[in-house]
């Protein structure tokens, strides 16, 4: 095994024995819940749309879930094809169903890359309160042990650089096509 894959069930085993409590758990879920298929990014950037003045934050939220979508979801999992934490170790209890590879965390990817674009385009306490679901939304899979630490890690840093990397090519071209 790993020293990455011992570090991180090293640090799952900890949250399991020492941070389970039947509240949290309950509202862990939840959170987790939240962000089951991009579902509340999908709605926040469907609901941006409905505005001119935040139209294109929205169209961006949509265009960063895509992104990272083909590039998370359909290109890295498949990749690097990471069994989920709970399969490789009998002693991590996974609290919800979770299926497919583990690596990078999708709803990590998601979250991040959402927010992402809202701390870029909106003002920054909305920023920061997507920003703060996302990292919610994160830990929460980590609790309910369905990824390793480092899968969060990765679905952020790879969130974050998409939110980033959509923002800077809508800038450009709309810098180099005045019409847009």
């Amino acid at each position: 095994m790993s020293f990455l894959t011992t570090l991180d069930l090293g640090i799952l085993t900890y949250v399991q024995e020492f941070w389970r409590m039947d509240v949290l758990t309950v509202w862990f879920k939840q959170i987790s819940s939240l962000g089951n298929n991009g579902l509340i990014w999908v709605v926040l950037g469907l609901a941006l749309l409905a505005m001119k003045k935040t139209r294109m934050t929205g169209l961006l939220v949509l265009a960063a879930l895509i992104v990272m979508l083909g590039i998370n979801d359909a290109v890295l999992k498949n990749a690097v094809q990471r069994i989920r934490p709970f399969l490789v170790d009998p002693a991590i209890k996974n609290l919800v169903q979770a299926h497919g590879y583990s690596f990078p965390s999708g709803h990590t990817a998601s979250a991040f890359a959402a927010a992402g674009v809202l701390w870029q385009r909106s003002p920054k306490w909305c920023g920061a309160a997507a920003l703060l679901v996302a990292v919610l939304i994160a830990l929460s899979r980590i609790y309910l042990g369905v990824h390793y630490p480092s899968d969060v890690l990765g679905g952020a840093l790879i969130g974050s650089g998409i939110a980033w990397l959509v923002v800077k090519l809508y800038k450009v071209a709309q810098n180099r096509l005045s019409w847009f």
